[in-house]
């Protein structure tokens, strides 16, 4: 996104996730509910899939609670699961082949007794991979991707709407829930998620000057 602004992570607003608990605090080595849908994945899963499903995790908590309050979610996180979660796809190159294939890692190795820093260059085989459709093969989920899209959509819109008064007014957004419906739901664009922080930011910038000519 342009500029690639942020909210803000400063304190926690009140039901800053929509009444659910904190996805966080979801375990995916077990029985968990995830976008409304039970997933049966056996508890002493392998630690390579318990990584996948933590990868899985992670974007599911970048996309259900973002927009409902301060809850450590961002928007640019918000616009990065959406793509993951719902557009790209293993057998479309053009949906992950212009992904950054270079990432820095830093990790402590023991027998030397310090820190290492490393690049690691992904393949195309190792792009293909991470996609979610084919970790949903690899995982072996007993429901099918579409139907856990399609529900974790499902949940994102009555979260959103059930709290619009709420998301309205940390967002700062005028109008009704389906004016922003798409935006906040299911983006395609990222000019669509910036049109929401116009708002965010002209609302933030409002409060900061009330505050300084309060002071």
């Amino acid at each position: 996104m342009k500029g690639k602004p942020h909210a803000s992570r400063v304190g926690m607003s009140a039901n800053a996730f929509g009444g659910h608990a904190r996805l966080d605090k979801l375990d995916l080595s077990g029985p968990s509910q995830v976008g409304g849908k039970l997933l049966n994945v056996a508890s002493n899963i392998q630690p390579e899939r318990l990584l996948w499903l933590t990868s899985i995790q992670d974007a599911v908590q970048n996309y259900l609670p973002w927009g409902l309050g301060s809850n450590g979610t961002d928007p640019e996180e918000f616009w990065y699961a959406t793509q993951y979660l719902f557009h790209v796809r293993a057998s479309k190159p053009e949906t992950w082949q212009d992904t950054p294939r270079s990432v820095k890692q830093t990790y402590r190795d023991e027998a030397k007794g310090r820190r290492i820093n490393r690049t690691v260059v992904y393949s195309d085989a190792d792009l293909m991979f991470m996609c979610l459709d084919n970790l949903w093969d690899f995982l072996q989920f007993p429901v099918t991707l579409e139907t856990f899209r399609a529900d974790l959509m499902v949940e994102r819109r009555g979260l959103i709407a059930n709290n619009w008064d709420q998301v309205a007014d940390y967002l700062g957004l005028p109008g009704t829930f389906e004016r922003w419906e798409h935006a906040l739901v299911g983006p395609t664009e990222p000019e669509e998620v910036d049109a929401i922080l116009v708002h965010f930011n002209n609302k933030n910038r409002r409060a900061v000057a009330r505050y300084q000519e309060a002071a």
